[in-house]
């Protein structure tokens, strides 16, 4: 039996309302032709993606998505692949940051292909920090490391947060630098949220995970493959104020960062280098097009003040942060001098407070039965725990329309949509979009052939 408490924001521990919208959100995930830039059209128009799903028919006048699209989703072929993702999330207790939750950075609703759910594992308050994106090349220089570890240490120590790739190389020394300070870092993955890549990295994964925070919008089992690296770039970019390029070759993926960075309208950095070094030419390409060149932590922090509304000089000094109440890996803990407290506080920017993430599940017996879509309910309720089925669901719960759908259903074997359709008077766009929502609620199961049957 399940003893401990339901880790919060996975799908134990959600209520009925957020893991409606999760559904929503897979469903418009794998509907094929419709991929980032289309649900943002989406987004635009509706509050949320179920408010979307049940417009469905209404797609093409109201946010001009093509007809093919709607026929591709109305077709409901997106079923299995979002069936397995929620599955495989539920599986792993995995932390779900929905487009509709209060914690989804605003700077990342902001660009032009945002993620439409986000897997998390960690500190997720983080995400509301002022953050600076660190990237540059895998086969790195000592002084490529030097330098990347004393900007993102200076970052850190003034409440900056370093955002990166987990890559080899740069991304690895920036993650490591900041985590020596409360600015912390965010790690956005290329792969899902259970693997770990590249390998070497597995213990800073699991610093991370504890000190900072672990970010992608791949399902679980995701591995790594080339073209998720770039999609993962543009969140990077998109959660931060500016990107700093600290050494690049002239075609490094590090600089599909920087050209993300320039498309969303946030501020490009690049460390100049040695002339003959391969790994400069890439920043240098990057000043001569109008990047700021960075040769101390002030150049950042001078440039991203006032987009967060601070004068430049209001950023603590790494020797203030260093009385901060941060827990540094020798586990010694420092306190913050007598009266002290941090620019971000003063101007009303709430500073995080370090919380140890609840350990996620990693058995069976602690995921929810009745969690999952279209599952038929066992006939004894599994570990111990209450299976809420159709008749526990009082009225005042459901929309006229779904318990119109539901009373029709209702002591009968199975009905086809059609046959739903008929009873009802209604379109199929409309019965479709309501079967969904019970679906996800545990009252109705769909059978094979589009059959449908009320969960009793």
């Amino acid at each position: 039996m399940h003893s401990g408490p339901v880790p919060a924001f996975s799908l134990p521990g959600m209520n009925e309302a957020q893991r409606t919208e999760y559904w929503a959100a897979l469903a418009l995930r794998h509907t094929g032709r419709l991929g980032p830039r289309t649900w943002k059209k989406l987004l635009d128009v509706y509050p949320s993606p179920y408010a979307a799903v049940l417009d469905a028919a209404n797609w093409a006048d109201r946010a001009g998505i093509a007809p093919r699209v709607v026929t591709e989703f109305r077709s409901e072929r997106w079923r299995t692949a979002a069936r397995q993702e929620w599955d495989a999330v539920a599986r792993g207790g995995w932390r779900i940051l929905l487009w509709t939750d209060a914690r989804y950075p605003h700077r990342l609703k902001e660009i032009q292909d945002p993620p439409i759910v986000l897997y998390y594992a960690g500190d997720a308050s983080l995400l509301s920090n002022p953050g600076v994106g660190v990237v540059g090349s895998r086969l790195c220089s000592r002084d490529g490391i030097a330098t990347t570890r004393e900007l993102c240490r200076r970052l850190s120590a003034s409440g900056v947060t370093t955002v990166s790739g987990l890559a080899r190389g740069i991304d690895s020394e920036a993650h490591k630098a900041a985590l020596e300070s409360w600015g912390s870092t965010i790690a956005v993955l290329g792969t899902g949220p259970d693997l770990v890549y590249p390998p070497e990295n597995a213990a800073l994964h699991a610093r991370i995970m504890e000190a900072g925070l672990l970010l992608t919008e791949f399902a679980p089992g995701t591995v790594p493959d080339a073209k998720n690296f770039p999609m993962r770039n543009r969140i990077i970019s998109g959660l931060s104020l500016g990107v700093l390029v600290v050494e690049a070759a002239s075609r490094s993926g590090s600089l599909i960062t920087a050209r993300h960075a320039l498309d969303q309208g946030r501020e490009v950095f690049a460390v100049p280098g040695r002339v003959q070094a391969r790994t400069s030419a890439g920043c240098h390409d990057l000043i001569r097009q109008g990047a700021k060149a960075v040769f101390s932590c002030d150049d950042v922090l001078v440039e991203i003040a006032p987009l967060i509304g601070i004068n430049a000089d209001e950023w603590c000094t790494p020797e203030q942060a260093a009385q901060t109440d941060r827990k540094r890996p020798s586990g010694r803990v420092r306190t913050p001098a007598q009266g002290r407290t941090s620019v971000l506080s003063r101007q009303g920017i709430p500073v995080r407070q370090k919380v140890r993430p609840t350990a996620m599940p990693t058995v069976m017996s602690e995921i929810l039965p009745d969690t999952m879509p279209d599952v038929p309910v066992p006939e004894a309720p599994a570990h111990g725990m209450t299976v809420a089925s159709a008749a526990d669901a009082p009225e005042a719960e459901l929309t006229p329309d779904e318990r119109a759908v539901f009373t029709v259903l209702e002591g009968r074997e199975a009905m086809h949509i059609d046959e739903v359709c008929r009873a009802l008077s209604w379109q199929a766009a409309r019965a479709s979009s309501v079967l969904l929502i019970l679906e996800v609620q545990g009252l109705v199961r769909q059978l094979p052939g589009m059959h449908y049957s009320a969960i009793v």
